[in-house]
């Protein structure tokens, strides 16, 4: 039997990139809890996150999230984001974003 500390997992966790607008301003986190439900003609989305999170402010105010796979040269800037908090630091300018209703007119 392998014994497992808790919070730590056995194996490679994909992680994604969760992005959203808070007072018109992009913020994004790094999850490592997300996945596809009902793959199908409707796709759905999810994300597993701490309700203290900041980001969940944006995601509440506006009803909707991004997702992005990062890839390998996004890394160090992918972790960077998981150790900050939107609250204190300013993370739109860290990635190229867009707002796909920004473009729909």
């Amino acid at each position: 039997m392998v014994t497992v500390k808790t919070g730590i997992l056995p194996f490679p966790v994909p992680i994604c990139i969760a992005g959203t607008l808070i007072s018109g301003s992009a913020n994004c986190i790094t999850y490592g809890s997300f996945g596809f439900l009902s793959p199908g003609p409707e796709t759905y989305i999810y994300i597993g996150s701490q309700g203290s999170r900041y980001t969940n402010n944006g995601i509440k105010e506006n009803g909707y999230f991004s997702v992005t796979i990062p890839s390998k040269e996004q890394m160090q800037k992918t972790d960077y984001i998981r150790l900050v908090s939107g609250r204190d630091t300013d993370k739109s300018t860290i990635f190229n974003s867009f707002s796909a209703l920004q473009t729909r007119q």
